[in-house]
C-alpha cells in the first residue's frame, strides 16, 4: 500500500517541481554572486521522472508545459497534463477510496494557508496563487464532477473513485528567481535557482540544484534533482 500511495501522490509530486534553469551571466543580483540570465530562455521537458517512475514527460502537453526563465527576473514553470493522465493513473490500479485526503489537507494546505477552505474553493486557491505563485489551471469550480468531490471530501475526507480528469489539467508557477553559482563537498560546481526575491539569505542552500551542458547546435540541457521526491526532470532549451 505504501507504494500505491507514492504513485498516487505523482500530481501533488509535480507541483513541488519548481525547477529550472541556465546560466549567463546579466545584472547582478542584491548580494554577490547572483545574477538572473542575460536573455530570456524557453525550456522544454524531455526526460521526467517523479516519485521513482520514469517517462512521466509523456503525460505533459508538449505545447502547454515548459519553463520561461527571464532576463527580467521572472520566471514561469508550467506542468499541463495531456489526455493520457486519466487512463494512466486508471492503469495503477489505485485504491483510491482508501486515501485519507481529509490528513493531506491538515497538514500540507491548512497548515500552509490559514484561511483555505472547501466552502469557496474558488477563493481558497487564488489564496494559494496569491501566497506561493502556484494555481490551478483547467479546474471549473462550478462544475458539477468538482462540487461532486468536495462534498464528499467534506463528509467523508476521502472520495469513493476518481472521475476523468479534464482537459488541460495541471499547475502553474509564477514567481521571481535569482542564479547563484554553488560548490558541492565534491568540488562540483552548479548553480542554485531561488526561487524567491534577492532578500532570501545569500549563503543558505538553493531551493533545487541543477546541472547544464551545452550542446553542438547551442540548446542547453538543465538535469533536477530532487531526492527526497525521487525526482530527475531533464529540460531542453530552445528559440
Amino acid at each position: 500500500m505504501v507504494i500505491k500511495r507514492s504513485r498516487l501522490h505523482i500530481i501533488s509530486a509535480i507541483t513541488a517541481l519548481l525547477l529550472c534553469c541556465c546560466m549567463l551571466p546579466a545584472g547582478c543580483g542584491k548580494y554577490p554572486g547572483q545574477y538572473k540570465v542575460s536573455e530570456d530562455l524557453h525550456f522544454e521537458f524531455t526526460n521526467c521522472t517523479i516519485m521513482g517512475m520514469p517517462n512521466i514527460d509523456r503525460l505533459l502537453d508538449k505545447e502547454q508545459s515548459g519553463i520561461a526563465l527571464l532576463k527580467d527576473g521572472t520566471i514561469k514553470i508550467s506542468v499541463i497534463f495531456n489526455e493520457n493522465i486519466t487512463s494512466f493513473i486508471g492503469g495503477l490500479k489505485l485504491d483510491i477510496s482508501s486515501l485519507d485526503i481529509q490528513s493531506i489537507l491538515d497538514q500540507f494546505v491548512y497548515s500552509l494557508f490559514p484561511g483555505f477552505t472547501f466552502d469557496n474553493p474558488a477563493a481558497s486557491f487564488d489564496l494559494i496563487d496569491q501566497s506561493v505563485g502556484i494555481s490551478l489551471v483547467g479546474v471549473d469550480f462550478e462544475s458539477d464532477t468538482f462540487k461532486g468531490l468536495v462534498e464528499e471530501i467534506k463528509q467523508n475526507g476521502r472520495i469513493d473513485a476518481l472521475p476523468t480528469l479534464p482537459e488541460g489539467l495541471g499547475v502553474q508557477y509564477n514567481g521571481t528567481y535569482f542564479l547563484k553559482d554553488k560548490t558541492t563537498v565534491d568540488g562540483v560546481t552548479m548553480t542554485g535557482v531561488y526561487l524567491s526575491d534577492e532578500k532570501r539569505d545569500p549563503d543558505s542552500e538553493p531551493f533545487v540544484m541543477l546541472t547544464r551542458t551545452a550542446n553542438e547546435d547551442g540548446s542547453i540541457n538543465l538535469n533536477l534533482r530532487i531526492e527526497f521526491l525521487q525526482t530527475d526532470m531533464n529540460a531542453t532549451s530552445f528559440k
